[in-house]
């Protein structure tokens, strides 16, 4: 959206589905940075974003994305009143009626709506309105909330889907401003009933005319009115490589948009963007070098002589000087991503090399990603299409592999001058997949519940396929060879232990127990001190984490505070102190210092991004993060320190002597031995100042250790 708190109209606000809201001062210029709204934002799946007519300072934002294989949940309606210098949450949509929400607008009167989408069909859902800036609401049109526009004279359309009766058009006129009972079923007698997507374009330039489309995978329909609904005629459906323009994801990318000068001038976005110039008769390709998967497009307001337009896809914002123009020529597209961190990353890997910044990354619609410094936008993409699982070789990173949608797999041994493919499709969009580095050995879960193998450095790499419960995820045995763990949603069969899992003749052993009694599925496995020692992370279920300390005979729940039902989706164990536990969650990455402990206490301790995996780097400590909206971090919460790394000799360190106990936490202060109850910390006779925290302990009347924390 266009700011229309700035006269220029060059500063652009737009949301990232799982990376929150960002805004861009000058769009026009390559070198403007985005600008991300702050950490509370980090998480949310922003979908929408409208201001108020009546006063453009107030704007709002919707969040919760329902049209995607993932779905994620919002946390409402926020609204500013200071042109986006500030944001609060709506009280009234903090609840799970608005935990999806399609589409907000606000009417010529200043009045709110929000168009709400559900797992179903039943209960509060559909148009909601509110006359008092969202204290309140009533349901005006109920369903399954779609699409909504104005006109240009400020009528009211929206779409809907209903149970039985699926797609539906409802108006309501400005004088009515969208009250309970003034809506008019307007539903094209032609239009294709898909009861999925449905989107609608109004013409800025003629109140009576609008257009509309319906989509579900790869059907799509469409059509015109120019009598305000009254009547009523099919449009043309534009093709790309002779199928139409949405390709299978009808219910995913699917935008339209009419001219703000030129009613006849209509404009939609599938995979890539078409534009018809007779009302949907004919159409022509002119997205030429824009990134697929089309899901926003805005025209620059008061721009009459080159109609500049802004484009939101699965690349990111991309930006035409040309693309409104009447005259049929070269149209010119730009990528306006600097600085605008929201790329989605199923996983990553990290070279096992102290002090490293090569890592690979796959990532959603972006292919799979080399990064070989640190910064920002300072990679390379080696694989194409949606990138996916991707491994280096922890004892010689000149192995890799990295993997596409479907589990299409290739294999580098050479760090990427060469590659051999391997034959096979899994079947699953994103399949699970492990990677044993001692073996040089490929894991794959298919949909067949089957377990793929491959030895990447045979002669012959195809895979070996053998049975398996319905793979989640895949955890390779660091303890014992040609061992893995599954994680799977087969009831009774939630963790097992695959043995001799490199041949045709693997044993399967099912460690669930009690776990059957508390979740419904386990998204992963962490292994931790011994083959004895797993974390399982329950799935869809309001216990998440799992403890067993006896190879699985019992399980212990360790949710302690962790906010209940969350997503969790990796775990880590500290290798230099297994009490410690990282959680890779879809509110940040979460942290416990004791794991041991009946109830643990976590700490989210990352912004309140989304967040996939978690790797750990043996060479130094090193932690990546993947996020799905927020790119890649690192973190150094569990990289080695023996303390010695913090040695600082101080010249006055006997002034700041005072008594301490067994266990009493230290905070970098100095301490000198005067007596039993005074003691100096030292490393080879030299006083030592902490610059960390360190906890104390006794070793006699004269003397005392300390362990970092």
């Amino acid at each position: 959206m266009f700011d229309p708190n700035d006269p220029t109209y060059k500063k652009v606000w737009a949301g990232g589905v799982t990376g929150g809201l960002w805004y861009n001062n000058d769009i026009t210029d390559e070198q403007s940075p985005w600008k991300n709204v702050g950490d509370v934002w980090e998480n949310l799946s922003v979908t929408s974003i409208a201001y108020d007519p009546t006063d453009p300072k107030i704007m709002y934002v919707g969040t919760g994305e329902l049209f995607s294989n993932t779905r994620f949940s919002g946390d409402g309606i926020w609204k500013t009143k200071n042109g986006g210098q500030s944001w609060y949450q709506l009280p009234s949509t903090a609840n799970f009626t608005f935990q999806f929400v399609r589409k907000v607008i606000v009417s010529r009167k200043g009045t709110l709506f929000a168009s709400i989408q559900s797992l179903d069909y039943y209960g509060d859902r559909g148009i909601l309105r509110s006359e008092d800036g969202g204290t309140t609401w009533e349901e005006v049109v109920e369903g399954y909330g779609c699409d909504m526009e104005l006109t240009a004279d400020g009528d009211i359309i929206a779409g809907v889907n209903h149970q039985f009766d699926g797609s539906q058009i409802y108006k309501s006129t400005y004088d009515d401003d969208g009250v309970m009972g003034s809506w008019e079923n307007v539903t094209p007698y032609n239009l294709v009933n898909y009861n999925d997507r449905i989107e609608i374009a109004t013409a800025p330039s003629n109140n009576d005319i609008y257009y509309v489309l319906t989509a579900r995978d790869e059907q799509v329909s469409g059509a015109r009115t120019s009598s305000g609904g009254e009547d009523w005629e099919n449009i043309a459906i534009p093709k790309y490589e002779n199928k139409p323009f949405i390709g299978n994801q009808g219910s995913y990318n699917l935008i339209a948009l009419v001219h703000p000068d030129y009613d006849n001038m209509l404009y939609v976005g599938g995979l890539y963007v078409h534009r018809s110039t007779d009302s949907g008769d004919t159409w022509k390709l002119i997205s030429v070098g824009v990134h697929a998967d089309q899901h926003a497009m805005a025209f620059r307001p008061n721009d009459k002589e080159h109609y500049q337009m802004a484009f939101g896809n699965d690349g990111g914002v991309y930006f035409s000087f040309n693309s409104g123009v009447v005259f049929d020529y070269e149209f010119n597209y730009v990528p306006r991503n600097y600085k605008y961190n929201v790329t989605q990353f199923y996983a990553a890997t990290l070279e096992n090399s102290e002090g490293s910044n090569f890592f690979i990354a796959g990532s959603q619609d972006n292919g799979t990603q080399k990064f070989t410094e640190p910064g920002f936008g300072k990679t390379e993409e080696i694989y194409s299409g949606d990138g996916m699982h991707c491994f280096i070789d922890q004892d010689d990173p000149n192995i890799q592999i990295t993997t596409q949608q479907y589990g299409y797999a290739r294999v580098t041994v050479d760090k990427g001058e060469s590659y051999s493919y391997l034959d096979g499709q899994p079947d699953l969009f994103l399949a699970p997949m492990a990677y044993d580095s001692k073996a040089n050995r490929l894991y794959v879960g298919t949909s067949g519940n089957e377990i793929w193998v491959s030895d990447i450095l045979a002669d012959d790499m195809s895979y070996k396929k053998n049975m398996a419960p319905k793979v989640n995820n895949i955890t390779v045995s660091p303890y014992q060879n040609n061992t893995v763990y599954i994680a799977s949603s087969d009831a009774e069969a939630y963790v097992s232990i695959i043995t001799n899992a490199h041949t045709n003749n693997p044993s399967i052993t099912n460690i669930t127990h009690n776990l059957t009694d508390e979740i419904l599925g386990v998204n992963y496995v962490a292994i931790g001190a011994s083959k004895n020692q797993l974390l399982a992370l329950g799935r869809n279920s309001l216990k998440t984490i799992f403890e067993t300390n006896d190879g699985g005979a019992k399980w212990i729940d360790k949710q302690g505070n962790l906010p209940k039902s969350m997503v969790v989706n990796w775990a880590l164990y500290n290798p230099n102190d297994y009490r410690q536990v990282l959680l890779a969650t879809e509110a940040g990455v979460w942290f416990t210092s004791d794991i041991t402990i009946n109830s643990p206490k976590w700490d989210c301790i990352t912004p309140n991004f989304y967040t996939t995996m978690l790797r750990y780097r043996e060479a130094d400590g090193l932690v990546a993060i993947a996020t799905y909206g927020r790119g890649l971090w690192t973190s150094t919460i569990f990289k080695t320190d023996n303390c010695r790394d913090v040695y600082e000799p101080n010249d006055n360190w006997q002034t700041n002597a005072k008594p301490i106990e067994e266990g009493e936490l230290i905070k970098g202060t100095i301490y000198k031995f005067h007596d039993v109850d005074y003691f100096s910390f030292t490393i080879d006779g030299n006083p030592f100042s902490p610059k960390k925290d360190v906890t104390v302990h006794f070793e006699n009347a004269y003397s005392a250790g300390w362990t970092c924390n």
